[in-house]
């Protein structure tokens, strides 16, 4: 049984905030804040891609995505991350499924100060990709060092079970009803 989509309710047209904060007030709020993200995991056949994030909170293995700016419906915001940092376009909202909400405190953050943390609310969706669309992906090279195609099992014998943002990855991967393999 699937879980039902994340409602989203805006009265008036949007209005986005653009530009950022500076990395100095954006660190103040990120003191007081739980900010909201989005996250999709991306699916070809019997296969997930993650890459290998260069910058906190979570330098490592993770899946696309990111926070969402104001004025946004969480759809919206998924749209614009599979474009940014995947190059990918066109993906209808009727292929992203939602797969759950995760609350994430991450020890570190990219803002002053560090050490302080970033605590997120992730909005979780996956999608099924083609051929022609796995085959396109150009990760964001400012985010991503590199990016690689895991199966499932190779997944799960690759993270570390007493890292927190390992178990993390591992419950939102476990939310996602795995292909049977042939």
């Amino acid at each position: 049984m699937s879980q039902p989509d994340v409602f989203h309710f805006s009265e008036g047209p949007p209005q986005f905030s653009r530009p950022y904060l500076d990395e100095t007030t954006y660190g103040q709020a990120l003191d007081t804040l739980v900010i909201a993200c989005v996250d999709v995991v991306l699916i070809w056949g019997d296969r997930i891609l993650l890459g290998e994030r260069r910058h906190p909170p979570r330098p490592g293995w993770w899946v696309i995505g990111g926070r969402m700016v104001h004025g946004e419906s969480p759809m919206e915001a998924v749209q614009r991350k599979l474009k940014e940092e995947a190059g990918l376009e066109a993906i209808g909202s009727d292929r992203l499924r939602f797969i759950g909400t995760f609350s994430t405190r991450f020890a570190e953050r990219g803002q002053p100060p560090r050490d302080r943390g970033l605590h997120s609310i992730n909005l979780t969706y996956c999608v099924e990709l083609r051929g022609e669309e796995a085959r396109a992906i150009t990760l964001d090279s400012n985010e991503y060092g590199r990016s690689k195609w895991w199966t499932w099992d190779e997944i799960y014998s690759a993270l570390n079970p007493t890292l927190e943002m390992d178990r993390a990855l591992t419950q939102i991967l476990t939310h996602i009803q795995r292909p049977v393999q042939s």
